[in-house]
């Protein structure tokens, strides 16, 4: 086969791929070895070309596998395009005829990194080179802010001048050290630039400038002397990295930058090493990354740049939307940068790419003024798509325009993807967009998965224990109880009498009191017995939490979804409840890397830190859904995840990449998703956390403001709003674009464009009323859709339209009061009257009814169905595990079945007594209080007596224990007493692990010792199998919750109570979770069937389980 021909190519790449390559394609993957830069539309194939790139290269004999690099952004692109390209050279091999082989394709395979990484190894290997001491350590995102943190919050130097509230000035911090290090300057070059800038605009005495002709020029009086103490905090910042060996991701990228520039011949080492380099969403490098790169490998060689300007979104993470012009310069040899396209669209369907080519039109423009030719998108199936703009008078009126829209589509199209329905999704340019979407899909039934950037903290489980939390570390936050408030169904007379109490205190004491000490003043308010009862279990919560405040932090947030029901709660759901139990599992995973990553970490910090990502879109790691986060840590299913009737809510810029069948873009009028005409993002003169632009790397691609040249200051005032208004609002503009652009190229075969005309009713009757008086008001359809060719549904885009109805309170959302009476509105009751006037339904006409309903609804109530119809002697619900209570499975799942639903409280035992007091013993020793006794809440705790050391039972457990190999040997646990939460066989486990000890290295690697102290005596080796369930269990929640390998934990009872020394250890033979996981089920199952077979011997006898519920 003749792969130097383009047909014979072809013949070859369409036996790799299953489909022969477009022209397109064809030239990027039979191009020469000189640098090219290739301009992939959005779903154009370019992750397909890259992976036939290299197999071509490898088969025309030009490189060898592993002689191939390919970088991109995130791991996950990396595995994907690594995995792709591996499967496609083991069948380049197998087909023969080729300059490859099989042994070569499995044994040299390429090298797929993302950039970070491939930096760092440079980095770290030769990082002595510049000084740099290998031994430093990469900080994380929560580190680098505890650090910011605690630089700010001790602030020792001048603070004459700084404003701002505290988090402000972190985060100021946080940002202009961020641009500090990926434009490679030192805080002394931003100082001189300060100082010159300012000198000259005060020889201009422009502080007599009015107001209005300043505009946002005066900002820069205003932000200077705090700018000036950022810049003395930055350095503290970097001082505290060099003292401590410190490094962040830009760091390293600067470092291994530095090494290049230092040893050439480096250079020449990688190149060799690296013959063929392709760089995936080169858009999207930042300066840094870019000044790296060109070092590596400019000048001539074979590297291919892949990217699209019209989907550089990502400028306010260091990007710059220049980036791929900027290549054609920085990686020419003798000869210019070959260019290629990939123009035709696979995914989008030609109605959907004529709206997208509209919005991107402007832009196309743009980039030829840059020196880029961006051809338009054609579309690859040029018709079948369906667009449509719904526009509609109110805000909520288009979200459930929205919803509707969604179901119709779903109904209409429910055979899509093998019978399984469409995917949906909804891209919003900001998250303020979320709520309003999911309560309209609510209203409809339709389950959704919100998600994007950071959202697992943002979902509603995690921000109802942040808020808890909150409350105990900060108790003046009362606003941060109104959540639970809701949470708990408290009336809002109930609420207004507690707030009485707090005021009338308040005076008493001459001083305001916060809500959560009117709490325990409630036995004064007149509450109704149900809310007395209810804030009497806030007031304990809280209570609870305030004593374990010093606990660690993951313990704490552990315990909040504990003692509130969270837990149980959302492990209960038959819908998303897996997307719960992630966002919980996430949080007290990010609690536990938080409190080993920062030394010192407190929960107030914490807390602070949360706020803060937050509020930012901005990620320091790769950034996956929560979907995507949920599945890995193993917190929800596949089937949970793929379930066709969930709409996906997120964000435009976590949405890239992906794409639906069908998708929804909210918010398109004037002044949301929109152009702007004037003020656009805060300038660098009023934003401490900038650099001045003229200092930026890339300032070459920024509008220019040549204040310099003003020679008065109306001069200066008339060029800064030029700039501010016309020439930045211009640029966000192009940004807006590009998001824009995004997001209408993600569906196959729907789009629709949503917005509206008024907020509310009230605010459309006053807008209405300044338009007919001749005032100018900014309302109507986003200037982003002008020129699209499309349908509309609802409203004219063109005429205002008038505003029906009586004002309502749109936002109103409330829990069923438990006591109607109190506080009830009119509202209110006519619901219940209407609630109350139902006929009852018999079981059969409840199954007759729902199933006429979507599958989803019908399997959420089967369970419900299947109760009221009476046949529930096999539904088992645990809530949770305990690593004791799978060991009485294991013994007898009949009587753990009976003692599950008749429980019968035992006798106490005096032995129980002393075991607790010895472990209570045991801890002491290693200075550690039990933390059991901080996270076991479920109940009442019995008093812990002191510990009688004459007693003789006592005294010869207490010398057992030190005389244990690690006893004696001085071996420090690493954990005492550590709670551990997991699910296994789909059910949360609780648990605590009484030690864990460090158990040296094998292969490099920590290995650790689980150990639980028994205080009675070896039992007989037939039982042994049966109590190994604890530790194996143990070691399975250790290995999840920490992260160590199950392979590198050992597990081990030790039996204080046995006589015969050399027994006392009994170290138990691991298994594997798969193993694990099997027997656990296995158990539950036979729980369940002991709970059938007593209902068969219970019918036989002529007793109902009705009859027995009664």
């Amino acid at each position: 086969m003749n792969l130097e021909t383009r047909e014979g190519a072809s013949r070859f790449l369409e036996q790799i791929d299953g489909y022969p390559p477009t022209s397109d394609q064809l030239d990027v993957i039979m191009g020469g070895p000189e640098p090219a830069l290739v301009i992939a539309g959005a779903g154009a194939g370019k992750t397909k070309t890259m992976a036939l790139r290299v197999v071509y290269s490898v088969a025309a004999g030009r490189v060898e596998p592993g002689e191939a690099l390919g970088l991109t952004f995130t791991k996950k692109a990396a595995n994907e395009l690594s995995s792709r390209v591996a499967a496609m050279l083991r069948k380049a091999a197998r087909l023969g005829s080729t300059a490859l082989d099989e042994e070569t394709a499995i044994l040299s395979r390429p090298q797929v990194s993302t950039y970070n990484a491939f930096a760092s190894a440079i980095a770290s290997e030769h990082g002595l080179l510049v000084g740099v001491d290998p031994s430093s350590r990469l900080i994380t995102d929560a580190e680098r802010f505890q650090i910011v943190n605690d630089i700010v919050r001790g602030w020792r130097g001048s603070t004459e001048g700084l404003d701002g509230a505290l988090s402000t000035i972190i985060e100021h911090v946080l940002r202009l050290s961020a641009e500090v290090l990926d434009n490679q300057l030192t805080t002394d070059e931003v100082r001189e630039a300060l100082v010159g800038f300012d000198e000259h605009v005060e020889s201009l005495d422009y502080q007599r400038l009015t107001k209005t002709k300043a505009g946002r020029l005066f900002q820069h009086r205003e932000k200077y002397a705090t700018r000036l103490i950022i810049l003395d905090m930055v350095d503290a910042y970097l001082e505290y990295k060099r003292a401590n060996r410190l490094l962040e991701f830009s760091d390293q990228v600067a470092v291994a930058h530095r090494v290049l520039l230092a040893r050439p011949q480096l250079v020449e080492e990688y190149r060799r090493e690296h013959r063929l380099v392709l760089l995936d969403e080169y858009q999207d490098t930042s300066v840094n990354q870019a000044l790296f790169l060109a070092e590596l490998f400019g000048g001539g060689h074979d590297v291919t740049a892949v990217g699209d300007p019209n989907q550089a979104i990502y400028g306010w993470r260091g990007a710059s939307a220049d980036a791929l012009s900027a290549f054609k310069v920085s990686f020419r040899g003798a000869g210019p940068v070959a260019e290629y396209s990939l123009s035709t669209a696979f995914r989008n369907r030609g109605e959907i790419l004529d709206a997208a080519n509209t919005v991107a039109a402007p832009l196309r423009r743009h980039s030829q003024q840059s020196g880029l030719t961006v051809p338009p998108l054609s579309p690859f199936t040029p018709s079948g798509g369906e667009v449509d703009i719904s526009f509609e008078t109110l805000k909520v009126e288009s979200y459930r325009a929205i919803a509707r829209d969604i179901a119709e589509y779903r109904e209409k199209h429910a055979d899509m993807n093998g019978g399984r329905g469409p995917s949906a999704a909804v891209l919003c340019r900001a998250r303020a967009a979320f709520e309003p979407m999911a309560k309209a899909l609510d209203e409809l039934g339709i389950p959704y998965i919100a998600h994007g950037n950071q959202s697992a903290i943002t979902q509603p489980e995690a921000k109802t224990v942040r808020a808890l939390l909150r409350a105990v570390i900060s108790p003046s936050r009362g606003d941060e109880l109104t959540r639970f408030m809701a949470y708990l169904n408290i009336a809002p007379a109930d609420i207004e009498a507690l707030n009485a109490v707090r005021r009338r205190a308040g005076k008493e004491q001459e001083r305001e009191l916060s809500v959560v000490e009117a709490l325990a003043l409630r036995d004064r308010a007149d509450l109704s017995a149900a809310g007395r009862e209810r804030l009497a279990v806030l007031a304990g919560w809280l209570s609870t939490l305030t004593e374990a405040r010093y606990a660690r932090i993951e313990d704490l947030v552990g315990m909040a979804a504990r003692i509130t029901g969270l837990e149980t709660e959302v492990a209960s759901r038959s819908v998303q409840g897996g997307i719960g139990r992630a966002s919980l599992a996430i949080l007290q995973r990010m609690a536990a890397g938080y409190s080993e990553a920062t030394e010192g970490a407190g929960l107030d910090a914490f807390l602070t830190w949360l706020d803060m990502v937050e509020d930012r879109e901005k990620s320091e790691s790769d950034d996956l859904p929560l979907a995507d986060l949920a599945l890995q840590s193993g917190d929800v299913t596949d089937e949970e995840l793929e379930d066709p009737h969930s709409v996906t809510i997120m964000t435009v810029h976590g949405a890239k990449g992906l794409e639906w069948d069908y998708v929804a873009i909210p918010e398109l009028r004037r002044g949301g998703f929109d152009l702007l005409t004037k003020n656009p993002a805060e300038p660098w003169v009023g934003c401490p956390g900038k650099v001045p632009q003229w200092l930026r790397a890339d300032a070459a691609s920024l509008p220019e403001w040549r204040w310099k040249a003003a020679q008065d200051r109306d001069e200066l005032a008339e060029s800064f709003t030029r700039w501010d208004c016309e020439d930045m609002a211009e640029h966000e503009n192009r940004e807006r674009r590009r998001l824009a652009y995004v997001a209408m190229t993600r569906p196959r075969s729907r789009l629709l464009l949503a917005g509206y005309w008024y907020e509310d009713r009230e605010k459309g009757r006053k807008n209405l009323e300044k338009h007919r008086a001749g005032k100018n008001t900014e309302q109507g359809p986003s200037r982003l859709l002008l020129g699209i060719d499309a349908d509309v549904m609802g409203v004219s885009l063109d005429e205002w339209p008038e505003v029906v109805g009586e004002a309502e309170d749109e936002s109103l959302s409330a829990h069923w009061p438990d006591d109607l009476d109190r506080g009830a509105t009119e509202h209110l009751r006519r619901a219940a009257d209407r609630v109350a006037a139902q006929t009852p339904r018999s079981v059969d006409e409840m199954v007759e009814m729902v199933s006429t309903r979507s599958p989803w609804l019908r399997d959420s109530l089967s369970d419900l169905i299947a109760l009221l119809g009476g046949d529930d002697a096999d539904e088992l619900d645990l809530g949770h595990l305990t690593a004791n209570g799978v060991v009485a499975m294991a013994a007898s799942p009949e009587d753990y079945r009976r003692n599950l639903e008749r429980p019968i409280p035992g006798e106490p035992a005096v032995a129980a007594r002393i075991g607790q007091q010895v472990h209570e013993h045991i801890a002491l020793q290693y200075s550690v209080p039990r933390t059991g006794d901080l996270i076991d809440v479920s109940g009442e705790v019995e008093q812990v007596l002191g510990l009688d050391l004459q007693n003789p039972a006592v005294s010869a457990l207490i010398t057992a224990f030190e005389e244990l190999d690690v006893v004696r040997d001085g071996v420090r646990p690493i954990a005492i007493e550590a709670p551990v939460d997991v699910t296994v066989a789909g059910i949360p486990l609780r648990g605590t692990i009484d030690a864990v000890f460090d158990d040296g290295e094998a292969d490099g690697e920590q290995r650790v010792r689980i150990i639980d102290w028994k205080t009675g005596r070896r039992p007989r080796d037939a039982d042994l199998p049966t109590r190994e369930l604890q530790l194996h269990l143990y070691r399975f929640a250790w290995a999840k919750v920490t992260g160590t390998p199950p392979e590198n934990i050992r597990a081990a009872f030790a039996y204080l109570g046995e006589k015969d020394p050399s027994r006392r250890i009994h170290d138990v033979e691991p298994i594997s979770s798969e193993e694990l996981e099997e027997r656990v089920a296995g158990l539950l199952e036979q729980v369940r069937l002991a709970g059938r077979s007593r209902g068969e011997r219970t019918a036989a006898a002529g007793v109902s389980w009705a009859s027995l519920r009664s």
